[in-house]
């Protein structure tokens, strides 16, 4: 029986980091990246559509689209909040959530 994916916040806030800097200054690679956030946690699949979802409604294009113009709500909310931290701070964030998300793995 096929049900929603369930996208956890710390799911969708890497998402957003990534649509936003790429890797950049996290401690994994994007290929790393996508294989903690899909195989920890709840097992889901297409990461990267979902960081093309933050890329659209960061942007306005993209080769994925959040649906529609204005982007699904709580991701649209997500960047809103995320936008006003320094790349610094969100840098730290991401990185604490990957890390964790390794612990799982081991």
């Amino acid at each position: 029986m096929a049900g929603k994916i369930k996208w956890t916040i710390e799911d969708n806030v890497v998402a957003l980091y990534i649509a936003r800097y790429g890797n950049d200054g996290l401690k994994f690679s994007k290929s790393e990246i996508r294989d903690l956030i899909e195989h920890t946690g709840i097992p889901k699949r297409a990461f990267p559509m979902r960081v093309g979802n933050f890329r659209y409604i960061i942007t306005g294009k993209g080769e994925f689209d959040a649906g529609y113009k204005n982007g699904f709500p709580k991701y649209k909310k997500l960047y809103i909040l995320f936008k006003s931290f320094g790349k610094k701070k969100f840098r730290e964030y991401v990185n604490l959530i990957l890390e964790t998300r390794v612990k799982f793995k081991e």
